[in-house]
């Protein structure tokens, strides 16, 4: 997983990245792995350089303050991104939209064991403190749509909770995942500080009227099927439930079978209803089940 937020449009204004060079050097195939058993220790620097290129790139993108408008469908929406507020309390609060910097999702797909999740947290966290990069830990406790029944899901929704809660205490950042039924809403909700809605369920109102109803922050990802401005209903659903700020996530459309593509007149036009956008540059370059079984 790995998600950027969109906070402003991209500016034509050229970076300097003096960093840059220096970084990609530590993560050619040469580097050394360090720790026995521990890839994730020994490709420190080539994700030191990940995030690095994140926050080199946020430094041209200004954001814009007049109000901007769009027409989708039925839906019309005109008034400048409004802003929301990630985390808070034991963990640090992360603004998103408005004039904020960008800031970073990530974490391991689906949680496989505590120990994992929470060396990979630390890792992206302490690379992300570095630059001064606002992180939010994202990890599935179950994924619901695999391709094969064979497939590993993840521990559960009970354990995968009590995972995520040890690792917001343990490591002292936000925590999101998403669900996948609308009776897991208000468990998810007492743990995390971000839900998030699985795109092939981004039209289910059952499922966003429960997130809604919870109070919370929402990231709710735009289904490979739609049109950017198809998913401004689904919004409107959440935000007349109650939730307390709406992200909409650009991951990709379907172009064909097993291929997904970006248009990337999407972020403009979804930032357009009023609402930060999230891409999620991983998601968007897989080939859905392309791989088979």
């Amino acid at each position: 997983e790995l998600d950027l937020f969109e906070n402003g449009l991209l500016a034509g204004d050229e970076v300097e990245g003096p960093q840059l060079a220096q970084d990609r050097a530590g993560c050619g195939h040469d580097q050394p792995e360090t720790g026995q058993g521990n890839p994730i220790q020994g490709h420190r620097s080539c994700a030191l350089a990940v995030v690095r290129v994140i926050h080199w790139l946020s430094s041209g993108i200004h954001c814009r303050r007049e109000e901007v408008g769009a027409t989708f469908g039925e839906v019309r929406v005109i008034g400048p991104v409004a802003r929301m507020m990630v985390g808070g309390g034991d963990v640090p609060e992360v603004p998103i939209g408005g004039r904020h910097p960008i800031a970073l999702i990530a974490g391991p797909c689906v949680i496989e064991t505590a120990e994992i999740a929470s060396r990979i947290c630390e890792r992206i966290a302490s690379c992300c403190e570095e630059i001064g990069l606002p992180f939010i830990f994202k990890a599935s406790f179950d994924k619901a749509n695999r391709s094969s029944l064979a497939s590993f899901r993840g521990p559960g929704l009970e354990a995968g909770l009590e995972i995520l809660a040890q690792i917001r205490a343990e490591q002292g950042v936000p925590v999101t995942t998403d669900f996948h039924l609308p009776q897991q809403a208000a468990p998810v909700a007492e743990v995390v500080d971000l839900l998030q809605i699985p795109a092939f369920l981004c039209r289910q109102t059952d499922l966003l009227v429960a997130a809604g109803q919870t109070g919370m922050p929402v990231n709710l990802k735009k289904g490979q099927f739609l049109a950017p401005g198809d998913i401004g209903h689904a919004v409107a659903k959440l935000a007349t439930c109650g939730a307390a700020g709406v992200l909409v996530t650009e991951r990709g459309s379907s172009f064909g079978y097993n291929n997904l593509v970006v248009d990337m007149r999407s972020l403009p036009a979804i930032r357009a209803m009023g609402v930060p956008v999230c891409f999620d540059s991983t998601h968007s370059v897989q080939r859905p089940g392309g791989l088979g079984d």
